[in-house]
């Protein structure tokens, strides 16, 4: 059966001869496989598509995990949304998915000008893309596991700053560490035109690096490279890598981002190797690896004290470990306010160091006007850099009850990395904070399907269940929440409130037993206590303990103003009073 060349549904058309996806005339900008995928649903509206199915029709010569078409149904659902804000794509849990709209099938040619028009639209629209992975290192020595990882992740912030050239953040390919990955595969996973790959090797004092740059679409590499050079100097392979791979993806640079992608901030081998462990325990993301980034981030700046990105690194180990509990925040997110002032007083253009002074003048002063300065000093320099979006978003707009912004940005994050899991896991609970239950559960179950067992989407998953009065299923999620966490005292926070509004007293007080008990060796959140006292309706403990938050600076606090857990305390004098003491009153 012949197929059409034209499908419409809404405002949006697809030519399937030229395989562009058209809204009002306006080109969309997909990657291959996400049309091939478009078109697959299309061509079977309002029926089921097995998910077996549907990746023989996108991937027929190769084999992908499950997890490739689970993200491109994530970026195909952002695009149509950015357009058109019905939902086109329903999910079928453990089967598959539906194309709900009305399609039909047109016989309509494009004038020559609407396709010029289309044409250049599509050519303007797309910045290209490019997924720097993490080097395979084939030096046999564990001491110097560090630098793959490193490597990547200096080339990602080098070219971060060229405005053509849209670079994965190192969260998005962190997980490809150690591994052999077939470039190809995770260019389609990553929805990216181009991949870099590279080994290195070392031969006596020498450093070999290895690298090609591959399209993913042709399959095939563009450009190729092979550098030695002293280990001491590893400067001179990087400086190397970045000049060459502009003109190989066929960019133009101003004298700016020239200057950017040359630039070295320490002269210091000592200093950048250590600085680059730093960054490899720190993108592990555990307490663990925290604790050693400090090490050797300090280790940098003792080496070179004037070395700007190891005070930024420093800093934003400083505001996680605050952040996550288990340690006092008075006792270090002041740290990293400092060490990030530090950093821009050496070098105003770092990125890194605006955001993360942007979220402890969040987190900790409650400064909202200076927070904001600095998330947008951020952006500026690096539009790509998306955890300066995601920290936006969550640590600023949202505190505010600006909602719909907070949307946009977690949106914007979710595109420049696609595969964060707590990208797209908060994603879910800024839609939980606008009251779209549904929308926010259907998000969260796309973040399981990626990863079963990351507890902060089960945790979101049981607010969106509460919130639809699903008590049942909420507790289900708040409870596995905290098994795969480690009994964090937010989960169980979440799950003794419930109990208590729900009338099983007994089980909320053993849970607030846990963690009056647990604050008395360990730090533990007064926010969290507060909240299951909350549930019980005891009123005045409740904000007693909120009132020591305040005097801890307790992270959570940024959301005191649309958090439901104290919902029934709003008209309340002293929860007013609270309010205004962390500048969110009014």
């Amino acid at each position: 059966m012949r197929k059409a060349r034209f499908y419409d549904f809404g405002p949006f058309r697809i030519d399937r001869a030229d395989r562009i996806l058209l809204c009002k005339g306006a080109a969309v900008q997909l990657t291959p496989k996400v049309f091939d995928t478009l078109l697959a649903l299309v061509e079977n509206s309002k029926r089921l598509v097995e998910k077996g199915d549907l990746m023989e029709a996108v991937w027929p010569d190769s084999f992908v995990a499950e997890s490739s078409l689970t993200f491109n149904i994530s970026i195909l659902r952002k695009a149509l949304a950015e357009h058109d804000d019905r939902q086109y794509i329903e999910t079928v849990p453990r089967r598959g998915y539906r194309f709900v709209a009305e399609v039909t099938e047109s016989p309509k040619e494009q004038t020559s000008a609407e396709k010029e028009e289309a044409g250049q639209a599509l050519t303007e629209a797309a910045p290209k893309t490019i997924a720097i992975l993490p080097f395979r290192s084939l030096i046999p020595d564990i001491e110097y596991q560090y630098l793959g990882l490193g490597m990547a992740d200096v080339l990602i912030t080098r070219l971060g700053s060229i405005k053509k050239l849209l670079v994965r953040p190192t969260s998005a390919i962190v997980k490809y560490d150690n591994l052999e990955q077939d470039p190809i595969l995770v260019g389609h996973e990553l929805g990216v035109d181009t991949v870099l790959e590279g080994t290195i090797r070392r031969l006596g004092e020498r450093l070999r690096v290895t690298v090609q740059l591959v399209d993913v679409q042709k399959k095939s590499p563009v450009w190729a490279e092979k550098l030695d050079e002293k280990f001491t100097d590893i400067f001179a392979v990087e400086d190397s890598i970045a000049e060459k791979l502009t003109p190989a993806l066929m960019l133009t640079l101003n004298a700016e981002e020239i200057r950017q992608i040359k630039r070295r901030f320490t002269e210091s081998a000592e200093a950048y190797h250590a600085y680059l462990k730093g960054r490899y325990y720190w993108n592990k993301q555990t307490p663990e690896g925290l604790q050693k980034s400090v090490e050797h981030f300090e280790r940098a700046i003792a080496t070179d004290p004037n070395y700007a990105p190891a005070y930024a690194g420093l800093a934003d180990a400083y505001n996680l470990i605050g952040t996550w509990g288990g340690v006092a925040p008075t006792q270090v997110l002041p740290r990293a306010k400092a060490l990030a002032q530090r950093a821009i007083e050496i070098d105003e253009t770092i990125a890194e160091a605006h955001s993360a002074l942007g979220g402890a003048m969040a987190m900790y002063d409650w400064d909202w006007p200076g927070s904001e300065k600095e998330f947008k000093r951020a952006i500026e320099l690096n539009p790509g850099y998306a955890t300066a979006h995601h920290a936006y978003a969550m640590a600023y707009l949202l505190p505010l009850g600006r909602l719909d912004d907070a949307l946009a940005e977690i949106k914007h994050a979710q595109e420049l990395d696609p595969v964060s899991l707590f990208i797209n896991a908060s994603a879910g609970m800024v839609l939980n904070y606008m009251g779209k239950y549904d929308e926010a559960i259907e998000q969260l179950e796309r973040v399981l399907e990626l990863e079963p067992n990351y507890y902060l989407s089960h945790w979101c998953l049981g607010y969106g269940y509460e919130g639809k009065g699903c008590y049942k299923e909420a507790i289900e999620a708040y409870q596995k929440a905290r098994i795969l966490s480690g009994g964090s005292s937010s989960t169980t926070r979440s799950l003794g409130h419930l109990y208590a509004v729900l009338g099983k007293k007994e089980e909320a007080r053993t849970l607030l037993n846990e963690l009056e008990e647990a604050s008395r060796h360990n730090y533990v959140s007064p926010y969290d206590i507060a909240g299951i006292y909350a549930g019980l309706g005891e009123e005045s403990k409740a904000i007693e303990w909120l009132k020591k938050a305040c005097r801890e600076h307790a992270g959570a606090l940024v959301w005191l103003k649309i958090d439901n857990t104290f919902k029934s305390f709003r008209s309340e004098p002293r929860f007013r009073e609270l309010l205004e003491q962390i500048n969110l009153g009014g």
